[in-house]
């Protein structure tokens, strides 16, 4: 009940600017998209520019057909200097969402061993917690949220034993640790978005959902749970549109940390009341 009341409070939001971590991917062109609907602006962080253009989703928010200011910077999140470059892009953010990641098995993501599990998932995560403190980040509000996975506590059960063959998860929840680590020194509030397995568009990963073109269809109604026992699939969109609201909600104080997780389920999308 909480956390439903988190997130259904966005038109009480004081939130400004926004730095979003694996804007390219297909959650974080939603994420970047939503934010900016709600007039909030966007400052998406990317390794190559040009290729991030590509993408319509972001082309067309770089074109100003948006509410929000959009603006694209380059950065690896693999190197902490080129983090601390970002100066005020990074450090004058109310919040700072890090959707990043990488295949959960071999594959050219993985760049021969540059951008495996551990250096995608969770050094990844270190280089931007360091540099965020490196850079003062001294906004009075300030929120981290970071997105991982469901099954990060059941690596022992099928199917995430599978998913978990090369250690994906095992760094995804190690990510997890360390935000909630940081928050509670650092004085900042933490967030942990748990999603099920992401279907619909934008495709931008090679499995199954992309081969056929899966997405929520009937399944429109959303589940949260505190806890990591559920599964299932969840609309890339429907997950965007729960980290927008969650970002901009005033029920959260800088000492405070939630971990939510989100799947689908049968039935008509949730109203704004429920």
């Amino acid at each position: 009940v909480v956390l439903i009341s988190i997130l259904v409070k966005l038109s009480q939001s004081k939130l400004q600017n926004v730095c979003v971590f694996g804007s390219s991917g297909g959650l974080g062109q939603q994420i970047c998209r939503t934010f900016v609907q709600k007039s909030v602006n966007v400052v998406a962080i990317t390794r190559n520019i040009g290729n991030a253009l590509e993408y319509p989703i972001l082309n067309n928010l770089s074109n100003g057909k948006s509410k929000g200011k959009f603006e694209i910077r380059t950065a690896d999140a693999r190197d902490i200097k080129s983090l601390v470059s970002l100066g005020s892009s990074l450090a004058g953010t109310d919040c700072v969402v890090i959707s990043v990641g990488t295949t959960a098995f071999p594959s050219s993501k993985w760049e021969n061993g540059a951008s495996n599990p551990e250096i995608a998932c969770y050094q990844t995560v270190v280089n931007i917690l360091d540099a965020l403190t490196t850079l003062k980040w001294q906004k009075k509000e300030k929120k981290v949220i970071l997105v991982s996975s469901v099954g990060v506590n059941r690596c022992d059960t099928f199917p995430y034993k599978l998913l978990n063959s090369y250690g994906v998860l095992d760094q995804k929840r190690k990510s997890e640790d360390l935000v909630l680590a940081r928050a509670k020194s650092q004085g900042f509030c933490g967030i942990i978005c748990r999603p099920g397995r992401l279907v619909g568009e934008p495709f931008t990963n090679f499995d199954l959902a992309k081969l056929l073109k899966i997405d929520q269809g009937k399944n429109q109604g959303i589940v949260f749970n505190k806890e990591d026992v559920v599964n299932g699939d969840v609309q890339r969109l429907d997950v965007a549109e729960s980290i927008t609201r969650i970002a901009g909600s005033t029920s959260l104080s800088s000492s405070s940390s939630i971990v939510y997780s989100i799947v689908n389920k049968k039935g008509p999308p949730p109203s704004e009341i429920e």
